[in-house]
């Protein structure tokens, strides 16, 4: 049994994954403290577990629970490490992305007739910056 030592308290690390757009996401590894035991079962703050291979039980929020250094995919098999620190950084990345997006939205909407020709060449050189530094080379 994969997990047959397990106590209150341990440590088990477990898929998040982050969705940035209705289809799209990424997933992490982020840490799990052990809530509750059972002769088969033990639970994480992301639901309940199998201790036999660290499966997920009914609708448990994530998948399934990891060892650090356990092997995980198909193929290129990848190695298991606590990402909580990237998981943080690619949800601040996501945050700011829809700001920005809510921000530019909101210019859009506010360039009217009410600008003047200075103004509008200046936005316009502005934007032309902007749009030339987020160009791929």
């Amino acid at each position: 049994m994969k997990f047959e030592n397990i106590k209150v308290g341990d440590t088990v690390y477990i898929e998040k994954t982050i969705k940035y757009s209705w289809n799209r996401g990424e997933t992490f590894f982020i840490p799990a403290k052990v809530k509750r035991i059972t002769n088969t079962q033990f639970v994480t703050e992301g639901g309940e577990r199998f201790k036999k291979d660290g499966r997920g039980i009914g609708g448990v929020k994530y998948r399934v629970a990891y060892n650090i250094g356990d092997s995980y995919g198909w193929g290129n098999k990848k190695t298991v490490k606590d990402q909580s620190v990237e998981m943080k950084l690619f949800e601040e990345k996501i945050r700011l992305e829809r700001f920005l997006s809510q921000e530019i939205e909101s210019i859009k909407v506010n360039i009217n007739s009410d600008l003047t020709l200075a103004d509008l060449k200046t936005v316009r050189k502005t934007v032309s910056r902007l749009k030339a530094q987020l160009t791929p080379q």
